[in-house]
């Protein structure tokens, strides 16, 4: 059941911010000109249509979501497909913290259109609210499939309250009126704030008993100890020691990768030829990398912390990976290669739900590792037939995203 339980942790993993439903596809066929990302959409006010290359990173990351959390076998995975053991990170660190970048970035051109068909604050802090409360109690629903599918009572008195869904919701809750009412100079300057902040805090505030600043350990950094202290039973990790890599303290640096988001949105939207804005986010996420580098010596880079050092060299390599696929799509015009990205990026929450459900079926049905052994292990090594499992069920969930996009069926918050 381990398996399932990484799977349907990785269906929370992931959601950008809701307004990636309409279909950027269509306009894959358009050539690229110097600034693609301009225009008028028929019918409407003169609002910016949506930028492409924002759709095709989301898609990469369900995609590597997707493949990451699905190993035929979890005992044997190819290193760079697991997380860190503690500090440090691997390629599948990586992942969650682009989809907070990608919400925030979403976030600010999604207010902008909004605004402009002529939704007021009220209207838009509605809509927000409503959007973190369903975010919410999708990932309830999903924590709960194993014991709903086995016809018993969702564990209620210790099921997991926070995880990745939920921090997302938070963090959108929080970035949300920010971005709303203050001006991008502001945004940079909390960010800051909040990653200097923590900082000072996880090295500084004493643990009972235990001491200030024990980074290293999983159990007494004060991040486990007021998870234990607020939430009790309800935590990711359990047993009398337990710990949350998505808990309540370490949210506050992850509204800093929002937000950083957020300002990269803000950057997307200038009037700016596509090129200088792609070399100005190459320029971006170098500095951010390397200032996380270097923040690592004192504060290591670490996801379950969500260390103030992980924020910066994640947005970075989310800059990083943004520009590249910005470069390609808007400045070079290779587009046809990105469709299936678009799609999977157009249907995020469906391809999400659809695979915890599919996964937890698999393991309750007892068909989980007789389709691995038959299919898989029969021909290949232990990590290649895990690993071929694992694009077997990205190909899987594609097709059938891919069915339900043609169909025009999209599942909204």
């Amino acid at each position: 059941m381990s398996l399932v339980a990484s799977q349907l942790r990785s269906a929370r993993d992931a959601l950008h911010s809701g307004n990636s439903s309409r279909s950027a596809s269509r306009r894959l066929g358009n050539k690229a000109s110097s600034a693609p990302e301009r225009g008028h959409v028929r019918g409407e006010p003169n609002i910016e249509p949506r930028i492409v290359a924002l759709d095709v990173f989301r898609g990469l990351a369900i995609a590597a979501m997707l493949l990451v959390t699905n190993p035929g076998d979890s005992e044997h995975v190819y290193a760079p497909l697991k997380h860190a053991a503690w500090n440090g990170w691997t390629p599948t660190d990586l992942i969650f913290p682009s989809f907070l970048f990608i919400v925030g970035t979403s976030m600010v051109l999604s207010f902008r259109k909004r605004r402009e068909l002529g939704e007021g604050p009220v209207a838009l802090l509605a809509h927000v609210l409503k959007r973190c409360v369903l975010l919410y109690a999708i990932s309830l629903l999903i924590v709960c499939i194993p014991s709903l599918l086995e016809g018993q009572r969702p564990p209620f008195e210790t099921i997991r309250i926070l995880g990745v869904l939920p921090r997302i919701a938070l963090c959108y809750l929080v970035a949300s009126p920010v971005v709303m009412f203050t001006r991008p100079r502001t945004w940079a300057l909390l960010t800051g704030a909040l990653l200097l902040g923590y900082w000072v805090v996880m090295t500084r505030v004493p643990v009972p008993d235990h001491g200030a600043g024990l980074l290293d350990s999983k159990e007494w950094n004060l991040a486990a100890h007021l998870d234990r202290l607020m939430l009790g039973q309800h935590l990711g990790e359990g047993g009398a020691k337990a710990w949350d890599p998505e808990g309540i303290l370490s949210t506050v640096p992850a509204v800093g990768t929002t937000l950083l988001g957020a300002l990269t949105g803000h950057y997307l939207h200038a009037r700016r030829p596509a090129v200088e804005k792609t070399a100005g986010m190459f320029v971006g996420g170098a500095l951010l990398m390397v200032l996380g580098l270097w923040w690592n010596h004192v504060f290591p880079i670490n996801k379950s912390l969500w260390s103030s050092s992980y924020v910066l060299f994640c947005a970075g390599f989310a800059l990083e990976t943004l520009a590249f696929v910005h470069f390609v799509i808007d400045v070079r015009g290779h587009r046809g290669w990105a469709r299936p990205f678009v799609i999977f990026g157009a249907s995020p929450l469906t391809a999400l739900i659809l695979s915890a459900v599919g996964g937890a079926l698999l393991w309750e049905l007892h068909l989980h590792e007789p389709i691995y052994r038959a299919l898989f292990a029969s021909w290949a090594s232990p990590r290649n037939a895990s690993l071929a499992f694992a694009i077997a069920i990205v190909l899987l969930w594609f097709a059938v995203v891919a069915i339900l996009h043609r169909k025009r069926l999209f599942l909204r918050l």
